[in-house]
This record gives structure tokens, C-alpha cells and sequence, in this order.
């Protein structure tokens, strides 16, 4: 259906299907991650997006279904992506989720940049340590706190390597 679609809306498709897969998930015992939209925006193609602000969408997100199955694929790099400043946001974020244990897959990503409400996403991707997000800050914060329950990606800037 090509319309405009809210993010109320949104959510009640989310509700749907998680209500549908998690109690099969938790049978089986597989975690159900989410990976935020990339890029954040608070519209694509006529859909309010669920992840715009980042925090509050997240949490919209995870309180949908209650469950150690129902977590998060979270990109350091996206959410960075969608904050007016993820120096200081991207870190009190990580450790909430962290610490609540709904972070089942990590991109470790950096970005310079950010987006303030209302602009154009502006965000080019550096390597870890060059960016606007104090990446061992991160590290101390994150790994310790998921422990062996999650996975760590690192995603490496081939584009801006000069050969």
C-alpha cells in the first residue's frame, strides 16, 4: 500500500510481528536482534521511521515485547549517525542497553557528524579511532558489561584507504 504510513503505525506492525515470533524464539531459545534504519531519518518514501530520535525510538522498541529473546543488532555507527551530538550520547545509551542485556550483536563503527533535528543526515564513516565517539570509552563500557553474550563487528573504511 503506497500512502503514508505513521510511526504509531509503525509500531503496531513491530507489535504484530514480534508478539507472532518471540514466544517461538524463546522456545528455541534465538535471539531476535534489530539493526536501526541507516541512515536515521525521521522519514523515508512516506514512512515515519521507528528510530527517530534514536534514543526514544529504541526504547519504544525493546518495551514492545518484554523478553531476554527480544533485543538489538545495534550499530554504534547509525545510531551516531542519528544524534546532534554522539560524543556525549552514544555512550549513556550503550551502557543502558548493555546493562539491561539487549545488545546482542555490536557494529563498533565512528562517524564525524551528527544530525540535529530537522537537518540533512551529514555523517561520513572513519576508522574507529578517528572519529567523534571515544571508541575505548566505549569498549570499557560495553564489553565488560555483555560479556560473552554478544558479538563485536568491526567495520573497517576500505573507501577511505589510498592505495
Amino acid at each position: 500500500n503506497g500512502g503514508y504510513v505513521t510511526r504509531d503505525e509503525v509500531f503496531e506492525r513491530i507489535s504484530y510481528l514480534l508478539e507472532r515470533i518471540v514466544p517461538v524464539a524463546e522456545r528455541c531459545q534465538v535471539q531476535l536482534c534489530c539493526h536501526l534504519s541507516d541512515p536515521p531519518a525521521p522519514m523515508l518514501r512516506g514512512v515515519e521511521r521507528w528510530d527517530w530520535p534514536v534514543r526514544e525510538g529504541v526504547e519504544r522498541f525493546l518495551a514492545l515485547y518484554d523478553s531476554p529473546y527480544h533485543g538489538m543488532n545495534f550499530c554504534c555507527g547509525t545510531a551516531s549517525e542519528g544524534m546532534a551530538d554522539p560524543a556525549t550520547e552514544l555512550l549513556p545509551l550503550v551502557r543502558d542497553l548493555a546493562e539491561r542485556k539487549r545488545l546482542f550483536n555490536i557494529h563498533y563503527r565512528n562517524i564525524v557528524g551528527g544530525t540535529l533535528p530537522g537537518e540533512v543526515p551529514n555523517f561520513p564513516e572513519v576508522w574507529p579511532d578517528e572519529g567523534d565517539v571515544n571508541m575505548p570509552s566505549l569498549a570499557k563500557t560495553l564489553f565488560p558489561a555483555i560479556g560473552a553474550q554478544g558479538a563485536v563487528t568491526l567495520r573497517l573504511v576500505f573507501a577511505a584507504m589510498k592505495c
